[in-house]
């Protein structure tokens, strides 16, 4: 287990924050995708999958809860769901879709941009869907 620097730079001004070791593992934006993919057959058990899911504007990562939830047919969906209740409070879940071929289709949730309302930056809670234009990188 390694411990995960965070940093970041804005008008010049460069902020560190540093974690200690966890036994769960870092996820940044897509990175989620492909460690569901790892973990399909487990999640698809039952079993739920701990992560720590990276927020660089926080320089810090929340831990999270990754299970298999119900869906409609042709499709198998994932919930990531904070694991403190304090963190839930604030932040909405998130739902990651797949088709039959182990394709995401959708995510459900916060994403980066931000949401300008009222002449102020918020976070945007978001449905972003995916559509497959060219084969398979790997």
């Amino acid at each position: 287990m390694l411990e995960a620097t965070f940093r970041t730079t804005l008008d010049g001004r460069t902020r560190t924050r540093v974690e200690g070791p966890a036994d769960a593992p870092l996820q940044a934006g897509p990175t989620l995708f492909g460690h569901i993919l790892r973990h399909w057959d487990a999640l698809v058990a039952g079993e739920t999958r701990e992560i720590r899911f990276v927020v660089l504007e926080r320089r810090r990562a929340f831990r999270f809860g990754v299970r298999l939830v119900e869906s409609p047919a042709g499709t198998t969906a994932f919930e990531m769901t904070p694991a403190s209740p304090l963190v839930a409070l604030g932040v909405p879940r998130g739902r990651i879709v797949f088709d039959q071929d182990r394709r995401v289709v959708r995510y459900e949730g916060l994403v980066p941009p931000l949401e300008g309302v009222g002449g102020r930056l918020r976070r945007l809670d978001a449905s972003v869907t995916y559509e497959h234009t060219a084969g398979p990188y790997r």
